[in-house]
């Protein structure tokens, strides 16, 4: 089991490598993409195995339109969650699969401060300024074409389609277990997130693709 899944890690970073849909990102980004990307053969094989059922969740869990609407969560949407969701955004957007998911990030409760570990974007190519309305601190993040605003929000206060939406939830004591799309990815170490989040990306691309075959034959 251990080979095999070495092999599909390996044979993942190559399809990483190829990816060609990646315009809307700057170049540094792309770049850093690809470098984080040699790096998913030191993800732990439980980790693997646990980032492949949630890529598997994400294909299956869709909406009449085929979007899957996912939801990062952590205490109080501070740094982990919201690094999650730019480096999973980010990874669906190298692949070109950004109509097939609509990814946000919230918390418990929201935490209305500063978010410092953000800056750590920079390194990668991405742009960040501060953005803050009505008294809400936030930022906002070009990453290329386009940017994102990002600030604190309440897991209570999003819009996201009942049944469907699947929660992630960063930190595994604030799962509700007798809730259906529920998932558990604890990511207290923020070090290890642009890693498995693009891993989780490059996954989703794998299966998509595998997908696509298999409906032309």
């Amino acid at each position: 089991m251990k080979i095999k899944m070495t092999m599909l890690t390996m044979f993942v970073v190559l399809s990483f490598m190829q990816a060609v849909n990646a315009q809307k990102l700057k170049d540094r980004i792309k770049e850093s993409v690809v470098e984080i990307g040699t790096t998913f053969i030191e993800i732990p094989e439980d980790r693997l195995k646990l980032l492949d059922q949630i890529a598997f969740t994400m294909i299956r869990k869709r909406d009449d339109k085929g979007i899957a609407h996912v939801v990062l969560v952590d205490a109080n949407n501070h740094e982990i969650s919201q690094l999650a969701m730019v480096w999973l955004t980010t990874g669906i957007l190298y692949y070109g699969h950004e109509d097939l998911f609509h990814i946000q990030s919230a918390g418990l409760a929201a935490d209305n401060q500063k978010i410092p570990g953000l800056r750590q974007l920079k390194e990668y190519g991405f742009t960040l300024k501060d953005n803050q309305k009505n008294g809400v601190m936030g930022y906002r993040l070009k990453y290329g074409s386009g940017s994102w605003e990002v600030y604190g929000k309440a897991l209570s206060d999003l819009q996201v389609p009942e049944g469907i939406a699947i929660k992630i939830f960063l930190q595994d004591n604030l799962i509700d277990n007798s809730i259906d799309n529920n998932l558990v990815l604890d990511s207290t170490d923020s070090s290890n997130i642009a890693k498995e989040m693009l891993y989780l990306a490059t996954r989703i691309n794998n299966l998509l693709m595998r997908n696509q075959k298999k409906q032309q034959l």
